[in-house]
């Protein structure tokens, strides 16, 4: 029971990664199991929206709307610097705060 439970909440929660082939958006299961996750565009081609909740990331190929509400304070506060760092453009963000989410760091 322990082991479904851990499971359940890791495909609910998100981390991005920085990787060669662009932006990975990986659940905490994809991360125990070594898989890549879903890899979005080069950072150049997306576009972000943040809201209180919500992180949005747009690209050519598609995107992914990431759940921001089990992230923790700490990780929210730093992700719009962090994406732009990595080169990732900021549209609208709908009324939210500048600093309203953050990715997860793995290291």
């Amino acid at each position: 029971m322990w082991a479904a439970l851990e499971i359940l909440i890791g495909w609910q929660e998100h981390e991005l990664e920085l990787c060669q082939h662009g932006v990975a958006v990986r659940t905490w299961t994809d991360v125990w199991f070594r898989r890549p996750g879903r890899v979005l565009d080069d950072p150049a081609l997306l576009e972000a929206a943040v809201t209180s909740d919500e992180l949005r990331l747009t690209g050519p190929t598609g995107g992914v709307a990431v759940d921001l509400r089990i992230w923790p304070p700490s990780a929210r506060e730093a992700l719009h610097d962090e994406l732009e760092a990595w080169g990732v453009t900021f549209g609208h963000r709908h009324g939210a705060h500048h600093h309203a989410g953050r990715r997860h760091e793995r290291r």
